[in-house]
């Protein structure tokens, strides 16, 4: 059964054909809480409605800066623009945002149907890091394509219950 990174995963690679008009081939999934660094925009969207066995989320794409003004100008059908500004940052939050869409209908072949994304924020900064909580389980994932890498974090809260049960941890098949 498909988990909940590989319906982002796969999402994120039908995203990026569709729009960027070249394939990305996804990396392993590494699981952890390490924060990423050496990227220099990111978009974060809120994700709720994961499931049962997951509490609110988030999807964090990330870009170096030449990789993000490429991929912007791609998607506009111009040329990159010269540095990071705003249409970058709508960009990148608009690529951020098609992911998040295109990934319901694969929640739903999973049985989510009511998952909802925020709005998406971008961070421009050059080498940032995004942390997040110590208790969310985290996946992520590194692409490689034409254009240049980028990455793909899927964050999910863990669900305490009052009753104990047996924990449900991360493997090398992500979130699920």
């Amino acid at each position: 059964m498909k988990t909940l990174t590989q319906a982002f995963v796969h999402a994120a690679t039908l995203a990026w054909e569709r729009m960027v008009g070249e394939s990305a081939t996804a990396g392993d999934v590494i699981t952890g809480h390490g924060a990423e660094r050496g990227y220099d925009v990111s978009a974060v969207i809120g994700l709720t409605g994961l499931g049962a066995d997951h509490g609110p989320g988030a999807l964090v794409l990330s870009f170096p800066a030449h990789v993000a003004r490429r991929v912007v100008g791609r998607v506009l059908g111009a040329d990159a623009p010269p540095e990071l500004d705003a249409d970058v940052a709508d960009g990148v939050g608009e690529i951020a945002n098609i992911i998040a869409g295109v990934a319901k209908p694969e929640l739903e072949k999973l049985g989510i149907e009511g998952c909802h994304a925020s709005l998406p924020a971008v961070v421009l900064g050059s080498q940032h890091r995004v942390f997040h909580r110590r208790d969310a389980r985290c996946c992520t994932v590194r692409f490689r394509s034409g254009v240049g890498p980028f990455l793909l974090q899927l964050l999910s809260m863990r669900i305490r219950s009052s009753v104990a049960q047996p924990a449900r941890g991360l493997d090398a098949g992500g979130l699920g």
